[in-house]
């Protein structure tokens, strides 16, 4: 891994812009977000694939503490606060390291050298994830991807319908296509991306799963043709 995919979850404006400089001067910090708050970065965590959070405790509405304590799975986190005495709390979640402000340059880049470290080790035999999180009713949901059976565009949200259940969360067609790209997944409809495997009937321009007729493009026909097991 060359670079990490990293946010800032910073409330201070001050620390922020400290923060962002350091990550643009480092070739292997690839700052993608930056946030006041932990509310608005776990909606872009929902549809964006992220390494490595520099992480504030002292947040407005959830502290950053609570963003560790109310999430289920996170990438590494480095603490990055004022207060010395988060340095345990940062020990009892598994922090990757503790920045004290004001950050210095020496500190940081050896901080981001133990996350490429990590990140380095754990890709060697990290296997793809057979599950996703989605954000529905203001909190993160497992779903297991043997479970999902399609997904349907509900204006501007998507609907996760999987045998434990239906998600409604608030994204985009395009990001869920981009995320399931990887699996045996394939958008049959501007509306509806379906699991292939679900499938129990194709007809000329519709498919069933679980009794749910979904249609199937005319621009999309060829390409789920090509992507089915036929004999």
């Amino acid at each position: 891994m060359n670079s990490l995919r990293s946010i800032i979850i910073e409330d201070d404006l001050v620390a922020l812009k400290n923060l962002e400089i350091l990550c643009g001067k480092d070739p292997r910090v690839n700052l993608i977000g930056s946030f006041g708050n932990s509310e608005d970065a776990v909606d872009f965590m929902t549809s964006n694939d992220v390494d490595l959070i520099f992480l504030d405790v002292e947040l407005p509405g959830e502290s950053g503490l609570d963003f560790l304590e109310n999430s289920p799975a996170l990438p590494q986190v480095i603490f990055a606060t004022a207060n010395k005495e988060y340095a345990f709390d940062a020990f009892q979640f598994e922090a990757t390291d503790f920045l004290k402000k004001p950050i210095s340059v020496g500190k940081f880049e050896a901080s981001v050298t133990k996350a490429m470290k990590n990140a380095n080790e754990t890709r060697t035999f990290r296997e793809k994830p057979n599950y996703i999180f989605v954000k529905s009713d203001g909190r993160l949901v497992k779903i297991m991807i043997s479970d999902i059976l399609f997904i349907e565009n509900v204006g501007d949200y998507v609907k996760v319908v999987a045998n434990t259940g239906n998600f409604v969360t608030y994204n985009t067609m395009r990001a869920v296509d981009e995320k399931l790209s990887q699996y045996d997944f394939y958008k049959v409809h501007r509306s509806f991306i379906v699991n292939l495997s679900k499938v129990v009937d194709i007809e000329d321009n519709s498919l069933i799963i679980n009794d749910k007729v979904i249609p199937i493009s005319r621009s999309n026909r060829q390409g789920l043709m090509d992507r089915l097991n036929l004999l």
